[in-house]
């Protein structure tokens, strides 16, 4: 501060605001040394901003002030300091006198926008802020606040003001309604559309809107309940906007609306206007199907099943996490009509549909339709019916559902569609293996794998190369192709008394087996897999090169041979079944398989494999 000002009194006037901070100089004299300001910031409580206003606040915005005199000249040569954790603005000495002070308060991403923002201005009727672009559209997140107050320095019974700060620009909140969420679900897009009406440019100092700039809104997308501002209108009229909706069905069908709605006010200072979009009249709005797209089956996914942060309490525990080979995509639905879905597989599928079949209803009725399952997930979701629900059958008809199958509907039996190349080919596997997981006395916690014998902790990356492993095996001996293939060696394979085993019967012993408990094995005892009854485990590397490797394909139908009764005395272990039929066949047929490439997993990458 200016040696001449060092007796001077301080003014200080303290505003309750956010913002960033600045600085101003003056150098007046003869002040009153005893006199303070305090000025507290507000939103406006007029009737006509109260909506408006509680819908933005001046949490993060930018603050900036001018302190104009009697006569509307800005006083440029001003101190003033901000401090923002305190939310007080001190500005220092002015001569005895009427002042008024303005303050505006912004959204700062509004200059990178077409707002500019003047920081030296002589007189208060100047522009502060002024949109500086050709035309303006809907601005998303946006908000200006202004405020101003009349004070004189030399009249100490008025030394506490309150400033309220109301919405320059006006707002439109566009509610949609949906009939149920099916609808919500299903619209792929809402976009509205305006005939260009012209709207303010600029803000004064002192508060005053001038100029004019056509407002262009041209098919702008809009979420459900989405605000959208922009400067007022030049006139009062309501104005009416073009709505374009559209949605696309679990059949692949669009549909698509087109009418104009008018906002419920005019676009004028501070207002918030309301544009309701109603889909009741929508040809989906009665279906009792619940859609289920990428989207939301994102947000409803519990943690992941199987994943490397799993517990090894979950994924060794048989009632948490085990499932059949030939059913891998697990569908309840609950007491409380919840229906829930678990995916054993490593490959994300498309169009899923769930059918239910009631004993007193003719036709299976479509339930549930998944857009995408992804890849070992777990999920939960609301299935809202009543008696006024539409479903469609098998047969193409449409029926409603009595309210006695709709409360029973947890005791519906439930069936898996879909044309996903994927699920068809699971749809094909013959066998019903029931898959677990165990550490035979190992411990995945520690780096070694905590061996036990010829066993150490099987972590979530084998237990997913292992479902992979299991499902191409369970697909392999399902296919009419293999079992072609296999009738070639009639004659050369024996059984552990060396009597040539009957080639037609192979396949079927293996389908027939109940499955397996996998773990895996420690190779620190010069041992690569271990089989026998439902035990069975490879090591590491065996579950990671079964895609390309003919020797850990060996291994890998040696042990299986075991579990189905054969021993060493055979050719089915040390002999041509592991050696150069199953494992030639596998490597050679992988790309057909379900899992037909080591990229779904990447599991050669992984941080949790042992080292």
């Amino acid at each position: 501060m200016k040696s001449r000002l060092s007796n001077t009194l301080s003014a200080i006037l303290i505003l309750i605001v956010f913002g960033i901070s600045s600085c101003q100089k003056n150098n007046f004299d003869d002040v009153n040394p005893t006199e303070k300001h305090q000025f507290h910031l507000t939103l406006s409580d007029d009737n006509e901003y109260r909506d408006a206003a509680k819908t933005r606040s001046i949490d993060n915005q930018t603050v900036k002030y001018f302190v104009s005199d009697k006569q509307g000249n800005v006083i440029n040569d001003l101190f003033g300091t901000y401090n923002a954790e305190l939310q007080t603005i001190t500005i220092e000495p002015l001569i005895p006198g009427d002042y008024e002070l303005f303050i505006l308060a912004y959204t700062p991403s509004l200059e990178e926008k077409g707002f500019t923002v003047a920081t030296n201005l002589t007189h208060k009727s100047e522009a502060w802020i002024h949109f500086s672009q050709d035309a303006i559209g809907l601005l998303d997140d946006s908000s200006i606040l202004f405020g101003e107050c009349t004070f004189t320095v030399g009249n100490t019974t008025s030394l506490d003001i309150d400033v309220a700060l109301s919405n320059v620009l006006t707002s439109v909140t566009f509610n949609t309604k949906f009939p149920n969420e099916y609808i919500k679900d299903i619209t792929s897009e809402i976009a509205v559309s305006l005939e260009p009406i012209f709207v303010n440019r600029s803000l004064s100092v002192d508060g005053a809107l001038s100029g004019s700039v056509p407002l262009v809104v041209e098919d702008v997308a809009i979420k459900s309940n989405h605000t959208l501002y922009t400067l007022p209108s030049l006139t009062n009229e309501q104005t009416t906007f073009t709505i374009n909706t559209e949605t696309v069905n679990h059949e692949r069908i669009k549909f698509k609306s087109i009418f104009e709605k008018t906002s419920n006010s005019a676009l004028k200072r501070g207002v918030q206007s309301t544009i309701n979009i109603d889909m009741s009249n929508h040809p989906d709005a009665n279906t009792g199907v619940l859609y289920v797209n990428r989207k939301k089956h994102d947000l409803k996914i519990r943690p992941k099943i199987l994943q490397d942060s799993e517990s090894k309490l979950v994924y060794y525990h048989s009632s948490k996490r085990s499932f059949y080979i030939h059913k891998p995509l697990e569908v309840k639905i609950s007491e409380d009509n919840k229906i829930h879905t678990r995916f054993y597989s490593p490959i994300t599928v498309k169009n899923v549909e769930i059918w239910a079949k009631f004993t007193d209803v003719k036709e299976e009725v479509l339930i549930a339709f998944f857009d995408s399952i992804p890849a070992f997930t777990d999920a939960e979701f609301d299935i809202l019916l009543d008696d006024k629900c539409i479903f469609k059958t098998k047969n193409n008809d449409y029926i409603y559902l009595k309210q006695s199958n709709i409360d029973n509907l947890h005791n519906a039996d439930l069936s898996i569609e879909s044309d996903d190349i994927y699920l068809q080919k699971i749809k094909t596997i013959r066998c019903d293996w029931w898959q677990k997981f165990t550490s035979f006395g190992g411990n995945p916690d520690l780096d070694t794998g905590g061996p036990a014998g010829n066993w150490k902790g099987i972590r979530p990356v084998h237990i997913r190369e292992a479902i992979a492993l299991l499902t191409n095996m369970a697909y392999m001996f399902s296919s009419k192709e293999f079992n072609d293939y296999l009738s070639g060696f009639q004659g050369q394979l024996y059984n552990n008394n060396k009597k040539v085993i009957d080639l037609s019967t192979l396949s079927q012993a293996f389908l027939n087996h109940s499955g397996y408990d996998l773990g895996l094995v420690y190779e620190g005892n010069g041992v690569l897999g271990m089989g026998g009854g439902r035990s069975m485990g490879y090591a590491q590397y065996v579950y990671l090169q079964h895609y390309t490797n003919y020797y850990a394909c060996n291994t890998i139908f040696h042990e299986l041979s075991h579990t189905i009764g054969y021993s060493h005395s055979s050719n089915m272990t040390y002999g041509i079944w592991a050696n150069g039929v199953a494992n030639t066949y596998y490597v050679d047929n992988v790309s057909t398989f379900p899992v037909n490439s080591q990229s779904h997993l990447n599991s050669m990458s992984n941080p949790t494999l042992y080292q």
